[in-house]
């Protein structure tokens, strides 16, 4: 197996901790007592999951609170965004290149500082792939702290704009979203994807972002009383997020809660997956299409859970509803 079919293969795991990481953030900062300390607690437990990702994640999550009216919420996750940031920045200016190893970093954080267009960066970046990595963030980290110190806040800002170019980069790797053109399967062209992993995000080499599909279920996990009508409604205003890439969002969650050694974790889990398959069946409107596709797709992955040894009778009735 390549190391980019791990990190693909990883990448069910990342999303189902980014949520957990929410969980954990939240209460910690939320807390009555040593907030502070329990945030950095569940940060260094989760240290290596600390990505692009999931900071988004947290800014939806707020934009969407706020939305919502839930103006306390939404500053608890804006809280959230900043202490993750600043943690991540600490830990990599702990990671700064030092003596002749740094000499390459900074000359290239330079080069990237003076491209005058999109079309230069992308030309010094593709020139020096082999160095988008953290210690280059790190680089360009430090020298926009030097900068707003110095007063000079409009290079401060192109220089922290480059260093989240870079993460961006390092972390679509780490969180297994960068794709190749799967039209193409020769070696020869195989070779030509594998080298866009050292190019900027044009938003080609993203597969998608998950984070308003997770939010959306998280949405529909929290619900309390009548599920039924307010998952309907829920998702009639979000027709547009009911397709394929819904369904693998699905499939990630499905897989992370069948890798769960407690059994009620994993009923849980395919429950909730069932509950969203029956509404979405029933909706009124949508691309009828895709929620069929969708609905038979959650079963599908259900049964990876429901299995006839397991659990015979959510087994049968899942197969039953598949059958329908």
């Amino acid at each position: 197996m390549t190391n980019s079919e791990e990190e693909r293969g990883d990448q069910p795991n990342r999303q189902v901790i980014h949520l957990q990481m929410v969980n954990d953030l939240f209460e910690a900062l939320t807390s009555q007592e040593a907030a502070q300390e329990k945030a950095v607690a569940v940060l260094e437990q989760y240290q290596d999951y600390l990505t692009t990702s999931f900071l988004s994640l947290l800014a939806k999550l707020s934009e969407q609170a706020e939305a919502a009216g839930q103006t306390v919420a939404a500053q608890n996750y804006q809280l959230m965004v900043a202490f993750a940031k600043g943690y991540r920045v600490n830990l990599l200016l702990e990671k700064l290149p030092e003596g002749k190893e740094a000499e390459p970093y900074q000359n290239l954080a330079q080069a990237m500082a003076q491209a005058s267009s999109a079309e230069e960066l992308q030309a010094v970046v593709q020139l020096h792939s082999d160095r988008l990595d953290e210690a280059l963030a790190a680089v360009l980290l430090q020298a926009f702290q030097e900068k707003v110190e110095q007063g000079e806040e409009a290079v401060a800002r192109h220089l922290l704009q480059l260093a989240d170019l870079v993460l961006m980069v390092v972390d679509a790797a780490a969180d297994g979203l960068l794709t190749q053109n799967d039209e193409e399967e020769d070696e020869a062209e195989t070779d030509n994807e594998a080298g866009k992993v050292g190019q900027l995000p044009t938003g080609t080499n993203i597969a998608f972002d998950p984070a308003p599909y997770l939010t959306l279920l998280q949405r529909l996990q929290k619900t309390e009383g009548n599920i039924r009508q307010t998952w309907r409604a829920l998702l009639l205003e979000h027709l547009t997020l009911l397709d394929n890439r819904m369904l693998q969002v699905v499939e990630m969650l499905v897989e992370g809660w069948h890798k769960q050694a407690d059994p009620d974790v994993k009923k849980m889990g395919a429950g909730f997956t069932v509950n969203f398959a029956v509404i979405v069946s029933d909706l009124p409107r949508g691309n009828r299409k895709n929620l069929q596709e969708l609905v038979l797709g959650c079963y599908r992955q259900v049964l990876t859970i429901f299995t006839l040894n397991a659990f015979p009778e959510d087994y049968a009735m899942t197969q039953n509803n598949l059958g329908t």
